[in-house]
C-alpha cells in the first residue's frame, strides 16, 4: 500500500474586494485528490465560503468557520480520478458577499483512497498568540493537510512543510497551507506575528492494496490433475474438482 504523496500546489489572493477568486491548478498521477484551503476577511460582519469547484466539479466542504467576527477559514476536498481531470483546471472559490481580502491554495495528492479519502477535520482559532497549533487525527501512510489564515505574517513550525503562502494581503492578512506525514495524531503548527488566526486540518488516507485475482478455473483443474497424478490427496476424490 503506497503512502499518500504530495503532488502539486497553486495559490492566489486578492485585496480588491471580490466575491469570487479563480486560479489554475494542475493535478496528475493515480488515485488523485485535491484539497483547497480558503481564508477571508470582511470590513465588518461575518463572511463565509459558499462553495469551491475544481474543473467545474463541486468540492466537498470539510469546514467553514468564522473567528473574531469578520475573519474566516474554509477547507474543501475532492477525490477520485473520475472527478479530477489531469492538466490545468480552474479552481473557483465563491464567497457569500464581497470580501476585503481572500487567499486560497490548492494542494493535489496521489495514492489517496477514493472510496474513503479523509479522516475527521479539526479546526481552532486564537487571539494574541504567536503560535497557531492544532492536532489532527491521522493514519500511518496518510498525509495531513492544513489551512491557516492570520492577521500577521506566517512561518511554518513543528515539522510541517509549507506548500503555499500568500503574505500581507491588503497590507496585513496572510494565508497558507502545509503538509505533514500521517500518524495516529499529528500536530500542525505555524508562527505568526499577528493577533488573530484560524487553523484547520485533515488527514488524507492511503489507497488500499490491489485485490488478488482469483485463479482461472482451468488452472485449478490442471492443479487437481497434477495432484492426482502425484498420488496426493489419496483419500479425496479430486476428480470432483474437475
Amino acid at each position: 500500500m503506497p503512502d499518500v504523496a504530495y503532488g502539486n500546489v497553486s495559490s492566489s489572493s486578492s485585496a480588491a474586494g471580490v466575491s469570487q477568486l479563480t486560479f489554475s491548478h494542475t493535478a496528475s498521477g493515480d488515485n488523485r485528490a485535491v484539497f483547497v484551503g480558503v481564508g477571508f476577511s470582511t470590513g465588518g460582519g461575518a463572511g463565509s465560503c459558499t462553495g469551491v469547484t475544481y474543473g467545474g466539479v463541486a468540492m466537498t466542504e470539510k469546514w467553514d468557520f468564522t473567528f473574531s467576527t469578520n475573519y474566516g477559514n474554509a477547507g474543501y476536498t475532492l477525490a477520485g480520478d473520475v472527478n479530477i481531470a489531469t492538466g490545468a483546471q480552474n479552481v473557483v472559490v465563491t464567497l457569500n458577499a464581497t470580501h476585503d481580502e481572500v487567499a486560497a491554495g490548492a494542494i493535489s495528492l496521489t495514492n489517496v483512497n477514493s472510496g474513503d479519502p479523509t479522516g475527521t477535520a479539526n479546526t481552532t482559532s486564537g487571539l494574541n498568540g504567536s503560535t497557531c497549533t492544532i492536532d489532527i487525527t491521522g493514519v500511518t501512510g496518510g498525509l495531513v493537510v492544513d489551512n491557516v489564515y492570520t492577521e500577521g505574517v506566517l512561518t511554518p513550525d513543528g515539522g510541517n512543510t509549507s506548500r503555499w503562502e500568500q503574505e500581507s494581503i491588503g497590507g496585513f492578512t496572510s494565508g497558507g497551507g502545509s503538509t505533514k506525514a500521517g500518524a495516529t495524531s499529528v500536530t500542525m503548527s505555524w508562527n505568526t506575528n499577528g493577533e488573530l488566526w484560524g487553523l484547520g486540518g485533515i488527514c488524507f488516507k492511503p489507497s488500499g492494496g490491489t485485490v488478488p485475482k482469483q485463479a482461472p478455473m482451468h488452472s485449478m483443474r490442471q492443479a487437481a490433475r497434477f495432484a492426482e497424478d502425484d498420488g496426493l490427496f489419496a483419500d479425496v476424490d479430486v476428480k470432483a474438482w474437475y
